[in-house]
């Protein structure tokens, strides 16, 4: 008798899980936090490559400065390859949502939406 609440219980929160993972506007507003956190990590990679260009490879010790640059820059390229398989990991979930058109349309309206309005904001 004791079992029935509990599993009650458990399927309640699988579903609330489930609905929560797929919702649009939640999905919408993590990758445009992660679009916006590759932007800043981009333009500091662009800064590093342009400080690179000032140096001269002839020179012993921009030599060394080059190679410091070059490990932040390889650093930089792992943290932007991160948050892109996270982006990545949100985009399947877009797919797994509907077999019916019309609500997978609407879902997507729905996560473009809140990806723009979250994406305007960090800007």
């Amino acid at each position: 008798m004791r079992r029935i609440p509990f599993l009650f219980i458990i399927l309640i929160c699988m579903i609330g899980l489930f609905t929560a993972c797929n919702n649009p506007e939640s999905l919408g507003k993590k990758y445009a936090k992660l679009d916006c956190q590759i932007d800043e990590l981009e333009e500091e990679y662009d800064d590093l490559r342009d400080d690179m260009n000032d140096l001269d490879e002839d020179d012993k010790g921009d030599r060394k400065e080059i190679e410091k640059l070059m490990i932040k820059q390889l650093k930089l390229q792992k943290k932007i390859l991160k948050l892109e398989l996270k982006q990545d990991d949100i985009e399947s979930k877009k797919w797994k949502v509907f077999d019916d058109e019309d609500k997978y349309d609407d879902w997507l309206e729905d996560f473009e939406d809140a990806y723009d309005d979250a994406y305007d904001e960090c800007k």
